[in-house]
């Protein structure tokens, strides 16, 4: 897997990604809307928002002005550069569609549950189903036992992904399911 370490390629990925997402339900709205998106190193995001990033793994998108920027190490596989974004993307989701205040395990989970949705969308490339697996086993009681609940809000099936982010936005948590058991 090569590394996308350029910004015309991220920015490809970038509407790869947001084109896969809308195509699933996710109405992320007219393309125009995309957040611009930013290769950066750790060094470059150590205290935005009083955030640093930990690990060059992590990734995140903050507030500037009306819109938001994406932030995305560079140098990252592909596939992985593509589940940061979908998890991003979801951020931005959550603000589009107006939800309320979210504990941050909902809301990341939500996120993550994005990004393993992408990532099931990659059918055939093993790193994406390496991908799926780590954020499956994360230990992190916000993103791993965030996307685990959500998980089990759809039953383990991803098709349902869209029904729980309406039901978030509708109620403000997630649901005992919304998908098959």
């Amino acid at each position: 897997a090569s590394p996308v370490d350029d910004q015309e390629t991220a920015m490809q990925l970038l509407y790869t990604v947001w084109n896969d997402l809308s195509g699933m339900g996710f109405d992320l709205g007219p393309i125009e809307n995309m957040p611009p998106l930013r290769l950066v190193d750790a060094q470059a995001t150590e205290g935005v928002d009083g955030t640093s990033i930990l690990s060059t793994q992590k990734f995140y998108g903050r507030e500037v002005g009306r819109s938001t920027e994406v932030l995305v190490l560079h140098s990252l596989p592909r596939t992985h550069m593509g589940s940061v974004i979908a998890h991003e993307l979801g951020h931005f989701l959550i603000h589009q569609w107006g939800f309320p205040d979210l504990p941050d395990q909902v809301e990341e989970g939500l996120c993550e549950l994005l990004a393993c949705t992408w990532l099931t969308s990659q059918a055939g490339d093993p790193y994406a189903e390496y991908h799926y697996r780590l954020k499956l086993t994360n230990q992190d009681p916000i993103y791993g036992e965030g996307l685990r609940a959500a998980l089990t809000a759809v039953g383990g099936n991803h098709e349902f992904s869209v029904q729980l982010f309406d039901f978030v936005r509708q109620h403000g948590h997630l649901p005992k399911t919304v998908g098959p058991r």
